[in-house]
């Protein structure tokens, strides 16, 4: 019984004969050997009514509570003003986890205080509008990892249930599956190169298209974002006169810069190669590092490069890295043993990345 009212709290015990599965033997005695093991009751039909209450209970499935058992006070939904954190804490969290982009996370700040806001509205029974975004910029410049912080604050103010990103591609939007966008209920639907759903003669584009467009108008519990080339975005707005007017906001990736670039090697190698306590294998001089990483980001080629990789341009790095490293001595064995990164090896993985991608341009050139 006392699992029971973990669940439905102290109003199941009055109401639990009310319930449509009340001719369902539920509590049961047990065997004297199994009361002896600890155990005082055997539930049985523990199934979808059951399941279907726990759900409802954690707010998932308010509309089912109330139809199958009004005479069961319903928890009420978890105010934002009880669980969240201030809009200081949050801009401390965006500046622990992104690098530089000040311009971006004002405005995700911006959106932080209007799911605050939305979520009152609810809360006080009002209506609010569906919010749909466009993201743009060239590769690696982290559109992912903003639609997740997007995911993350609205699932927290209760206007999202999941929060989670389901990614599209254009080859599973225009599929003869026409409820894939389905998927991504709860959370963000990701649409990334956007542009790509009507850059083709097959209709089944446009078509996908169409879907996306009621998907915007009507879904309260999902949200859109569009992911592209600036200019990709601006020739679907000319195609389809109505995507321009659904969508809430336009946020724009900048290239980053090599000072950014710089801090987010050196962020990723503490994550990577140093654990918690003990568990240090390596350690880094941030600013030596990052004043070698300065100037060879400034190059010429790696100039020209950074709109094409962006922070990818950091993941084939470290990966050099890795490699010099591993060839200069083998692994530490004893994980209370803490060495550095020398200098020479980051120059020299630098070098590394750099000829690599020199033979790719010349290899792409032919």
């Amino acid at each position: 019984m006392r699992c029971f009212q973990a669940i439905f709290g102290s109003s199941f015990e009055e109401h639990r004969c009310s319930c449509p599965f009340q001719r369902t033997t539920m509590m049961q005695p047990l065997q004297p050997a199994q009361r002896r093991r600890g155990h005082q009751t055997r539930l049985l039909g523990f199934g979808a009514p059951v399941l279907i209450l726990m759900l409802t209970r954690s707010g998932l499935l308010h509309s089912a509570f109330d139809s199958w058992w009004p005479g069961i006070k319903r928890p009420p939904l978890q105010q934002a003003d009880d669980c969240m954190a201030t809009v200081e804490d949050f801009r401390g969290c965006l500046n622990k986890d992104i690098v530089g982009r000040e311009s971006l996370k004002e405005k995700l700040i911006e959106q932080y205080e209007l799911a605050q806001q939305h979520q009152k509205m609810r809360a006080q029974g009002g209506q609010t509008p569906p919010l749909h975004f466009v993201l743009t910029g060239n590769p690696g410049t982290g559109k992912t990892m903003v639609a997740r912080k997007l995911g993350d604050i609205f699932k927290q103010f209760g206007l999202l249930t999941t929060g989670a990103v389901k990614e599209f591609q254009r080859g599973e939007l225009v599929s003869d599956d026409k409820g894939r966008i389905a998927e991504a209920e709860g959370g963000i639907c990701f649409i990334d190169e956007a542009e790509r759903l009507v850059n083709n003669p097959n209709p089944i584009g446009r078509d996908a298209l169409e879907e996306i467009m009621a998907l915007l108008g009507e879904a309260k519990n999902v949200m859109v974002i569009f992911a592209g080339y600036r200019k990709d975005i601006v020739k679907l707005y000319g195609i389809n006169e109505g995507l321009e007017r659904r969508i809430h906001m336009e946020i724009h990736l900048d290239d980053y810069k090599p000072e950014e670039l710089a801090r987010i090697f050196t962020d990723k190698f503490e994550g990577k190669f140093q654990g918690g306590n003990d568990n240090v294998k390596y350690k880094i001089n941030r600013t030596a590092a990052e004043e070698t990483l300065l100037t060879k980001f400034n190059t010429e080629l790696m100039r020209q490069l950074i709109p094409r990789y962006n922070a990818g341009l950091v993941d084939h790095l470290f990966n050099h890295v890795a490699t010099e490293i591993a060839r200069k001595e083998p692994a530490v064995k004893d994980t209370k043993d803490s060495k550095w990164l020398e200098t020479e090896d980051l120059e020299k993985a630098c070098e590394k990345l750099e000829q690599r991608l020199k033979e790719r341009q010349d290899w792409l050139s032919r």
